[in-house]
């Protein structure tokens, strides 16, 4: 008999490394799960107007506000009021006037005033941004030269489109 203690073959694996496997398989499908949430969105915004959800805004344990989250008319969008409306609903919807080229490709918007801001921004820009993301983590991020030039020229049109629009 051999006094050679028995040494375990299979290595157990650690609380770290499962996590950081969960954590990039989150980063992995997020973005693909980001665009087909903002696909759906698009596609409903050409049914609505304006859909919105209200959220109250506390700073330092004080109501300071209320934001509006919303989609309508081809953009996302969050609109701060430094004022309490009481009688908006929680979720509100506007029925869609006649469809635009506009309403479906959508257009920045950037206020800000006394009452509160306003910021939107194209579901087709942030799909645009998206896109190398969604792709690159599937491919390992091994881009062909043909993928630049195709997402190139997809960035240059909506340049070419936007550029006029935003320089009014």
């Amino acid at each position: 008999m051999s006094s050679e203690a028995k040494v375990p073959t299979e290595v157990p694996t650690d609380a770290v490394g499962g996590k950081m496997k969960r954590l990039r398989r989150l980063l992995k499908y997020a973005p693909l799960f980001l665009m087909a949430v903002l696909m759906v969105v698009w596609v409903a915004s050409l049914f609505t107007q304006n859909c919105s959800v209200r959220l109250y805004i506390f700073q330092n344990d004080e109501e300071a506000g209320q934001g509006f989250l919303w989609f309508g008319d081809g953009k996302v969008g969050f609109t701060h009021l430094t004022y309490i409306y009481d009688d908006v609903p929680y979720l509100w919807m506007s029925p869609r006037r006649p469809l635009k080229l506009v309403d479906v490709i959508g257009m920045f918007n950037l206020q800000s005033h006394r009452g509160g801001s306003v910021f939107s921004v194209p579901i087709c820009c942030l799909l645009t941004g998206l896109l190398p993301l969604t792709v690159g983590a599937f491919t390992r991020f091994k881009y062909s030269i043909r993928m630049w030039m195709v997402w190139t020229a997809l960035i240059a049109v909506q340049c070419a489109y936007f550029a006029p629009l935003l320089l009014r």
